[in-house]
């Protein structure tokens, strides 16, 4: 009983989730962060297109990358000519980490997004949930 209450009370302890924000004037963007473990935790990347829709109509790809101190990630979704994008235009990207590459809570994480001839960049910072 007194190990259940000792996990209890360690795993209150525990500073996660973080959750980073940004924007710029087509995007915003959010990273949800969990650390599961001391050596494990995880992402989920939402990147939101809140430009005009217009300004999508005749993209074959939409990209986005990321950038922490610890690691990097993104992704790229092709759309066919004939393919309507998405409504609402929303990006994923999710991952485990491992090894201890936890963020840190005062991470400033850089995005950039690629649409058509379009590049855009921002900064995710966080806000304790």
């Amino acid at each position: 009983m007194s190990f259940l209450l000792l996990v209890f009370i360690l795993s209150a302890c525990n500073d996660s989730p973080y959750l980073y924000k940004g924007e710029s004037e087509h995007s915003e963007g959010e990273l949800r962060y969990i650390i599961l473990s001391d050596e494990r935790g995880e992402y989920k990347l939402t990147i939101k297109y809140k430009g005009n829709p217009e300004g999508l109509k005749n993209v074959l790809d939409y990209s986005f990358s990321f950038e922490t101190s610890q690691f990097a990630g993104g992704g790229t979704r092709a759309f066919d000519e004939n393919e309507d994008i998405p409504n609402p235009r929303v990006f994923r990207d999710s991952g485990s980490l491992d090894n201890s590459l936890h963020l840190l809570k005062d991470e400033k994480i850089d995005v950039t997004v690629k649409w058509g001839e379009q590049i855009e960049a921002f900064t995710l910072t966080t806000n304790k949930e």
